[in-house]
């Protein structure tokens, strides 16, 4: 019984602190001098609020509208943390000030995600982001889920992020090796 009370608790607990610990990150954010990296990095970190708030909403919510309207939302953080991320990233490395093409690729890639939102938001098309979605309760532990299985959109998203991101890792890396070969020790 205390087994069961104690994960319950958990499963309270944990998504509350996913919510916190970025809105401390926009406080200590919001003192600090503004550049373009700064602010990327807060608007990642209002997304990852934004993501963590709907998901904690989804798991206490107990009706599938409100699910579905908290998923909406989750996806609306999801998306405002993963652009902003990854432009916090390339601003920070200064790869975006270096090359135009990033510039103009990272204007495609907003328009992607924006069209990606929105067929996400409409009621009538949301089946191309995900197929099947069935509202469950875990009894046991007290909270709701939506399952629910990916469409075409949300493998053609997730295959761009996986692989923008390694680019961005395998970059990084390459780049602090040449930095070390030339003998310095400057940040990148």
């Amino acid at each position: 019984m205390t087994l069961e009370l104690s994960l319950r608790t958990a499963f309270s607990i944990i998504p509350l602190i996913g919510a916190v610990i970025p809105l401390i990150g926009i406080f200590v954010l919001m003192s600090k001098e503004q550049n373009s990296s700064s602010t990327n990095l807060m608007v990642a970190n209002i997304g990852c609020l934004i993501m963590n708030g709907a998901y904690c909403l989804m798991l206490r919510t107990n009706n599938p509208s409100e699910a579905t309207l908290a998923l909406k939302m989750e996806y609306l953080g999801n998306f405002l943390f993963y652009f902003f991320f990854i432009k916090f990233i390339l601003s920070y490395m200064q790869i975006d000030s270096r090359h135009k093409t990033v510039r103009v690729f990272t204007k495609i890639w907003l328009a992607f995600e924006a069209f990606a939102l929105l067929i996400m938001w409409d009621d009538k098309r949301r089946e191309k982001a995900f197929g099947e979605m069935d509202f469950g309760e875990d009894v046991t532990y007290g909270y709701h889920f939506l399952s629910k299985e990916g469409g075409v959109v949300y493998a053609i998203r997730y295959s761009f992020l996986t692989a923008l991101l390694l680019a961005l890792i395998i970059y990084m890396i390459v780049r602090r090796i040449q930095l070390r070969k030339q003998g310095g020790n400057r940040e990148v």
